[in-house]
């Protein structure tokens, strides 16, 4: 029998369980939640959130694999909580309905006489098995509230979990991406990219085969520029912004860490409280004391007894009770803190409801920030403003790593130029070659198996036996000359000398040494890229050989797996035909050796004697048997009756004796040949011995040839593999020698066409010397211009002494009159500074006049959001006044309407009136969906800050313009704040005057009603409601007051029998008392009242007359309870009518009714 597994669902805030068989018989999880909130009576099934073990939302499809659940109740999780709900869980699982355990009823100090020990020490049991009772209740109580600590703890620990990893995750992507823009920021090159810009100029110019390549060409300096501007505008901004994300990251972690401060306060205060407490040892002290009081008194009695009462009084019963108080105190402790822990729950949950809202928060942003489809354009930061800068920084850093990427670019054409080189080369023409070998190989074994087999073959039916081979063509596609990449080399090729040289260039330059390590160490990954080829190339040229066997002129294989199956199967096959061969040539002479001794018949053809003998007489008679054919007799057997009869009808010329010779010597013949039989079975045991012994000795000599077979083909494969090595060196040195060929064609053309250009120098000085000759004579005639120059020079130096005298007198005049300007310009300037002095204050008057009206704009703005604000409180209070009267304020259909709803009662309420009317307590917050519609339409106000405007700053060390600018920009700010707010075709002012207001789009509760306020109509139709049925319940009570009077005339003068009260009319009857002993006076005569279940009402006969009346009818004018204590058990005065220990009776006056 297998036993039943539980799915326990605990309350995480009072601590109570339920459990569930599995599997759970609920289809949907909406299903468990109902069953959950009728089970722990949360009336709103949205109002629960579920828990796992560790913190793990429940996943409804693997319910039946989880052991626990926590469910929370989400209104305790807001900041105004309702201090009903909570005192609801405080007194939700604990009933206070036990009491203290009561002092032990032996206060009376007196001597006890010993009749009345026993009665003493019967109540002092009871007192201890009342004590042990209640120990046992406060027992399973305290166990109780235990394990209700325990599961708000452990609830408190997995909705801590819970949020951890709620928030743990957002804040490490967070970090994430904060680390990224600092790393960003801290390495950022938008103030020194200049330097590095300059290094790049100062490096040395590559020179690769005849093309030279500046590095610094390649950037482009006012690309440069524009980005370094681009990232010094937007990465501060996008600094800024992840630091308040970091603040907020911060503040999520300082309340994580104040719930868990909280928490582990809570545990400490546990351990502290009870860890000196130990339930059990206080039971067993009141166990072990209450066994002792039931013990004691049993085999004890006359003076031992008193002695025992007296010590169990003066120490046990101190003891038991002092256990039960301990008990009893450890019971208020532990119901104390449940309360605490309860009542400081939702300190905690509100901390993490925040702490969950911030992480929501801050998982937004970061989306907006960092992913382009959620990133809204409108925003100054956004994913796209990231990418930018980022792209901007790595266009910056190419001012360094220029030199090495160039290196990287060098590398990897050279190793894309080998790599290509060796597969087109290499592997594909080799693959090809292979290929067609082993299809040549299998085209010669076909026409091999042709010619010894299908030759024959040919003569039944002419075939083709070696068929069409498939025909592998492999080409090569995608020619690397056909597309055009590395265009920064410019077509250049680059050998591994020129990377050496580069890398040589850079170790001797100013670059990070870093560099010439890197593309060092990227060069020999080239190198090791290279080789990898190699070794593929030689794999593929070795693919050949695999298929490659030797066979002989007759196509048999003579390699070592072939000879193995050879020598496995040909030589059984060749030893049973040689054995074969050797025993019929043994039966053969056995056979012709005693070929006198055969029957010789008398009578009649031999021929037909032999067929007479041979043949069975069943079968047709075959053509006579020629005499030297002796292996027929082989055939026979001996004759059966029917073919001797038959013989001797077909042959008259026989006897029976002859019979009898022929057999006699068919016996002998037999007796021969088994005989020779067994010497021959011999001869094989013996031969077959010698084989055996053959066989294993050609076993060892196999096997030695295998291993002399193996290790010289072993030399062979050593041997090829070098012969391939050779060959794919003879390969590689002639590309070498191709290449050095091409390489001196080259220069063999440079030589000749030096040859040629020296021809043409040669010519070229020719006419130059003719040139000379002419120029000479040239010279000649300049020279005679020249003197014609001089002489002309110095009739211009004259001319030029009288021209300075001209311009001396021009330059004083000229003089005179800049003198003049001067002036003028300083006076002008004098006009200018007075206009700018003027423009300024009046500049300053404007400012001031502008800053004014923005704060006159921003005081009004604020006063407008704070009357907004006191109509929506205005609203929220019309809703709780309406709430409160059982109405609702709803919209259905764009339509606002105010209804009676009943769901709005007070669970408080124990009226049961017409129409469902109670009384209803006033909600702190109404329930109604338009509050959230009132709400979304005043979103405009988080637009406008509560804080006073300030006006900019406008030191006078700041320039008048950007004083200007600001006091501009705040302006703007507030304009389009206001158009945001009151602009437009609709504002959102307007709009939310116009919901707020409820005049369109409304229905009146009583159209009939004279008053048109939408709210003051329905109240006014709930006050005539409620008056109505107010009238109808007065008269009502009337009624019911009048029926009421007429049914208390009627039972007046009705005798009661049970529940005795005053004004009731009593029978009372005169009873027998047999316990008073002779006692006849009629003072304490008993009379008991005529009764049905209510016995011991005993009448006062004080004041009463009772002289030969059998009854009396009388009316109770007061009922006084008594009880009968072992103290008044024998007392007349107060046990008068002797009734038994622990009875309670009561004493009725009334007044004689006649």
């Amino acid at each position: 029998m297998s036993d039943i597994s539980y799915l326990t669902v605990y309350n995480a805030h009072g601590g109570s369980f339920l459990k569930i068989p599995k599997p759970i018989r609920f289809p949907t999880l909406p299903d468990f939640k109902n069953y959950l909130s009728q089970s722990f009576s949360i009336d709103n099934v949205d109002d629960l959130f579920l828990l796992s073990s560790f913190g793990i939302k429940i996943n409804y499809n693997l319910i039946n694999d989880i052991s626990e659940v926590f469910v929370y109740d989400k209104r305790l999780f807001i900041s105004d909580i309702d201090r009903k709900l909570l005192d609801s869980y405080i007194l939700h699982s604990v009933k206070d309905d036990i009491s203290p355990p009561q002092q032990l009823p032996l206060a009376d100090t007196r001597k006890a006489y010993s009749s009345d020990i026993s009665n003493r020490i019967k109540l002092y049991q009871a007192w201890a098995r009342e004590i042990l009772q209640i120990s046992n209740a406060l027992e399973s109580r305290c166990s109780l509230l235990i394990q209700q600590i325990n599961t708000i703890f452990k609830s408190l620990t997995a909705l801590f979990q819970f949020a951890t990893s709620f928030t743990t995750e957002v804040e490490n992507n967070f970090n994430h991406h904060y680390n990224y823009i600092n790393l960003i920021s801290f390495k950022t090159l938008h103030k020194s990219w200049t330097e590095s810009y300059k290094n790049l100029q100062h490096l040395h110019v590559v020179k690769i085969k005849d093309k030279k390549f500046k590095l610094v060409d390649f950037l482009d300096y006012e690309s440069l520029g524009r980005a370094a501007a681009f990232v010094a505008k937007q990465l501060p901004l996008i600094t800024g912004k992840f630091g308040e994300l970091n603040n907020t990251a911060k503040t999520m972690k300082q309340d994580r860490a104040r719930v868990d401060e909280l928490i582990e306060k809570a545990r400490k205060e546990s351990i502290e409280r009870f860890k000196d407490t130990n339930l059990n040892e206080m039971m067993e002290t009141v166990k072990s004391k209450a066994q002792s009081v039931a013990a004691d008194f049993s085999n004890v009695q006359g003076v031992l007894l008193e002695q025992v009462f007296n010590q169990h009084k003066s120490r046990t019963s101190i003891e038991l009770k002092n256990a039960a108080d301990d008990l009893y105190r450890y019971y208020l402790s532990l119901k104390a803190f449940r309360e605490q822990l309860i009542r400081d729950g939702p300190k905690i949950y509100s901390i993490i409801a925040n702490l969950q809202m911030k992480t929501v928060n801050l998982k937004t942003e970061i989306k907006s920030l960092m992913e382009d489809e959620i990133a809204e354009k409108s925003n100054t930061i956004n994913h796209q403003t990231i990418q930018d800068v980022k792209k901007c920084e790595d266009m910056l850093s190419l001012t360094i790593d220029m030199p090495l990427l160039f290196g990287f670019a060098l590398i990897e054409k050279r190793r894309q130029f080998e790599w290509y080189d060796f597969y087109s080369k290499g592997v594909v023409h080799n693959f090809s070659e292979q290929v067609t070998s082993i299809g040549e190989h299998e085209r010669a074994f076909r026409e091999m198996w042709n010619k010894k087999v299908g030759s024959f073959l040919n003569y039944i039916k002419d075939d083709n036996f070696v068929g069409v081979l498939p025909n592998v063509d492999i080409t090569l596609v995608g020619n690397r000359d056909k597309t055009q990449n590395f265009l920064l080399l410019q077509n250049v090729e680059i050998d591994r000398n020129d990377i050496v040289d580069y890398i040589s260039l850079l170790e001797k330059s100013h670059v990070s040494t870093n560099f010439h390590e890197l593309l060092r160490k990227n060069f020999q990954d080239m190198k090791q890229s290279t080789n990898n080829m190699k070794r593929i190339t030689k794999l593929i040229s070795s693919l050949g050989s695999v298929s490659e066997l030797q066979t002989d002129k007759m196509g048999n294989q003579t390699g070592k797996e072939s000879s193995e199956n050879f020598d496995l199967d040909l030589n059984v096959v060749n030893g049973l035909k040689s054995r074969i061969k050797k025993l019929e040539s043994l039966l053969h002479q056995q056979q012709y050796k005693n070929i006198t001794n055969w029957p010789v018949f008398r009578n009649g053809n031999y021929s037909d004697n032999r067929v007479s003998m041979i043949l069975d007489s069943k079968e047709p008679l075959s053509a006579p048997i020629v005499k030297s054919d002796p292996t027929k007799l082989l055939q026979k057997r001996t004759p059966s009756k029917e073919s001797v009869s038959s013989n001797q009808s077909q042959f008259l010329d026989s006897s029976v004796v002859d019979k009898h010779l022929d057999n006699i010597k068919l016996r002998r013949a037999n007796t021969e040949l088994t005989a020779e039989n067994e010497h021959l079975l011999r001869e094989q045991g013996a031969k077959d011995e010698t084989i055996l012994q053959l066989r294993q000795e050609m076993e060892k000599l196999k096997a030695s040839h295998a291993k002399e077979v193996e290790s010289l083909e072993g030399k062979l494969a050593q041997h090829e593999e070098e012969f391939r090595l050779y060959k794919l060196e003879g390969k590689l040195d002639s590309k070498e020698f191709e290449n050095l060929e091409k390489k001196l064609e080259n220069k063999d053309q440079t030589i000749t066409q030096l040859k040629n250009r020296i021809s043409t120098l040669e010519q070229e000085r020719t006419n130059h010397e003719q040139e000379m000759a002419s120029l000479s004579e040239t010279i000649t005639i300049l020279r005679s211009e020249l003197n014609d120059a001089n002489r002309m020079k110095n009739d211009l130096l004259s001319n030029m002494s009288s021209k300075e005298s001209e311009f001396a007198q021009e330059r004083t005049t000229n003089k005179n009159e800049l003198t003049r300007i001067k002036s003028k310009l300083d006076e002008v300037n004098e006009d200018y500074e007075n206009l700018m002095e003027l423009t300024q204050v009046k500049q300053q008057k404007h400012d001031q006049i502008a800053n004014e009206l923005n704060t006159v704009v921003d005081t009004l703005m604020n006063k407008l959001k704070l009357t907004s604000e006191s109509f929506f409180e205005t609203f929220i209070e019309i809703c709780c006044i309406l709430e409160s009267m059982g109405l609702l304020l709803i919209k259905e259909d764009g339509i606002f309407k105010i209804k009676r709803v009943k769901g709005l009662k007070s669970k408080k309420s124990t009226a049961n009136l017409e129409d469902d009317v109670s009384f209803v307590s006033v909600a702190a917050t109404p329930t109604s969906k338009v509050i959230e519609d009132i709400e979304t339409s005043m979103k405009w106000t988080e637009e406008i800050s509560s804080s006073p405007y300030l006006p900019p700053d406008s030191s006078s060390d700041d320039n008048e313009i950007a004083n200007v600018e600001k006091y501009n920009e705040e302006s703007e700010k507030l304009i389009s704040r206001f158009n945001n707010i009151f602009g437009g075709e609709k504002p959102q002012f307007d709009l939310f005057i116009k919901l707020i207001s409820f005049k369109d789009n409304i229905q009146l509760a009583d159209e009939n009603s004279s008053s048109t306020g939408f709210f003051l109509n329905a109240i006014s139709k709930r006050f005539k409601d409620v008056e109505g049925f107010a009238k109808r319940q007065t008269k009502e009570n009337k009624l019911k007051d009048q029926e009421i009077r007429k049914l208390a005339s009627r039972n007046k003068h009705k005798i009661s029998i049970n529940s005795f009260q005053e004004n009731d009319l009593l029978l009372f009857l005169p009873t027998r008392d047999d316990n008073v002993m002779g006692n006849h006076n009629e003072s304490i005569q008993p009379w008991a009242a005529f009764n049905v279940g209510a016995p011991h009402y005993f009448l006062d006969t004080s004041n009463l007359n009772l002289n030969g009346k059998e009854w009396i009818i009388g009316r109770v004018q007061s009922i006084k309870e008594n009880k009968v204590s072992p103290e008044q058990i024998k007392s007349l005065e107060h046990n008068r009518f002797q009734l038994s220990l622990g009875v309670t009776w009561y004493m009725v006056q009334v007044i004689e009714d006649k």
